[in-house]
């Protein structure tokens, strides 16, 4: 028996900007450090939930 997500077609949104941001040839220091601000190094859902020094939630 074929499972719900086998059936559904996968679809990644962000391709099309990750596909033209890998193409992007970087020749200027100050683009550079624009899109390292701009781009985040991990998930901003990523974070522990901590309570008077004690974690509540772990989120990964």
């Amino acid at each position: 028996m074929t499972s719900f997500s086998q059936c559904k077609p996968q679809y990644d949104l962000l391709y099309p900007i990750r596909h033209w941001l890998e193409a992007i040839e970087i020749h200027n220091p100050k683009l550079a450090y624009l899109l390292c601000k701009l781009i985040p190094a991990q998930c901003p859902f990523e974070h522990d939930i901590v309570v008077w020094g004690r974690k509540l939630l772990l989120s990964r």
